[in-house]
């Protein structure tokens, strides 16, 4: 279950307890930021400082449910996972929304 904020434009929180994070095309992670209703993890918070450690981005900001369902559909957005203490790093394949069926990443996760 995709938590969303209704305030901002169905703004993307959190994926059942677990953090989200969106890869694009050219390798930059996207995770939503901390606004006080998202869970402070510390498997997020490693994953942020892994891959800045290895000279990928990470951005840190609001992502719109729009903007990943477009982004799946356009290959912009190329994968999507959930990462949690219990869940460790969850790879979606898609997700669902009343219009359908949306892809998350391509056939073969990133390294």
């Amino acid at each position: 279950m995709l938590f969303l904020d209704p305030l901002h434009e169905n703004a993307v929180e959190e994926l059942g307890g677990m953090n989200v994070f969106l890869v694009r095309s050219d390798g930059t992670l996207i995770t939503p930021e901390l606004t006080g209703t998202i869970l402070e993890g510390i498997t997020r918070d490693s994953i942020i400082q892994l891959a800045k450690d290895r000279g990928f981005s990470v951005e840190e900001r609001r992502v719109g449910l729009s903007e990943w369902a477009e982004g799946a559909a356009d290959g912009t957005i190329t994968e999507a996972f959930a990462c949690g203490t219990a869940a460790v790093v969850t790879p979606s394949e898609s997700f669902s929304t009343v219009t359908g069926r949306s892809p998350c990443r391509e056939t073969s996760p990133s390294p």
